[in-house]
């Protein structure tokens, strides 16, 4: 049986591992991917992500060898963009499920405030 503690501890670390990829999102790559991944997979193309992750590494050697998720990031912006430059627009030919209804209503609210920001 799990202590109090260590629930606690579990849920404190579900709770960072779910802002980092807050975080990751924000900053263009895959809802389901840490920073440290997208780092670790962008590293040599890019040199913000070169220079974020030689910090990483100084911290804790070995750590984006060790974050690096290879199965994720096919949702972020930067693939997205390789798959439109290649004109495979279409999601559901990949095996993609759509967006939900939640994720189409919460991108059309978005979508009106920054349009009506824009003509304001």
């Amino acid at each position: 049986m799990a202590t109090k503690l260590e629930i606690a501890g579990k849920h404190v670390w579900n709770v960072c591992i779910a802002l980092d990829q807050l975080a990751n999102t924000v900053l263009g790559g895959d809802s389901d991917d840490t920073v440290c991944s997208h780092a670790a997979k962008r590293m040599h193309a890019s040199r913000l992500w070169g220079a974020f992750a030689a910090g990483m590494e100084r911290l804790d050697p070995g750590h984006m060898q060790r974050s690096a998720e290879h199965g994720c990031g096919k949702d972020s912006i930067s693939e997205f963009i390789a798959r439109k430059r290649r004109k495979k627009a279409d999601c559901e030919s990949e095996g993609d499920s759509p967006p939900s209804i939640v994720t189409r209503l919460v991108m059309w609210m978005i979508m009106r405030a920054w349009r009506s920001s824009m003509t304001s």
